[in-house]
């Protein structure tokens, strides 16, 4: 039995992000000691990179941008990204989630456009958003030069002016 069109199509998508999620970032220098900072090469124009999402939005400060209390939980299983869950504190909404990946930028938005041409209309281009960006379902992928910053938001209205001021924190991190 074949998948439903759209199901290869997922699948497809799917596969492209997690090849791209799975490439494997460079150990750190040796005499580097802060676990929360990652420097590119080359040293002399390298900025340090604050690798955990949490710190790069604060829980109170998506607890303002969300309308709600939230707790920020950091998900730091994987190199080469960050991420950082944020659940209400009581019931359900507001949650979000925001992961940062470096380096991934292009290649999720080119699996964007392959998406868009397979199933057009399967995505929504977002201008004024970063360098490009996009909305998948729940999830607004944002291009930042070469690396790739994912939003996911549920029970939260007005998604796109909160995903502009929680973009605008991670820019100055990346």
């Amino acid at each position: 039995m074949h998948p439903a069109p759209r199901s290869w199509l997922w699948i497809a998508l799917g596969a492209l992000l997690l090849a791209a999620c799975s490439k494997p970032e460079p150990a750190p220098p040796v005499g580097e000691r802060n676990p929360e900072v990652h420097t590119a090469a080359p040293a002399a124009a390298a900025k340090p990179r604050l690798t955990i999402a949490c710190n790069m939005v604060p829980q109170a400060e998506m607890s303002a941008i969300l309308g709600g209390a939230v707790t920020a939980r950091p998900d730091e299983r994987s190199n080469g990204q960050t991420q950082c869950i944020y659940t209400a504190v009581t019931g359900f909404s507001p949650y979000a989630e925001l992961k940062v990946e470096w380096g991934e930028g292009r290649l999720a938005m080119s699996a964007v456009g392959m998406a868009n041409q397979a199933e057009p209309g399967i995505t929504s281009p977002l201008a004024g958003l970063g360098d490009q960006a996009a909305q998948i379902g729940s999830a607004l992928m944002i291009r930042s030069g070469e690396d790739l910053v994912t939003i996911v938001f549920s029970g939260v209205d007005d998604a796109l002016p909160k995903a502009h001021a929680i973009f605008a924190l991670v820019k100055t991190a990346l």
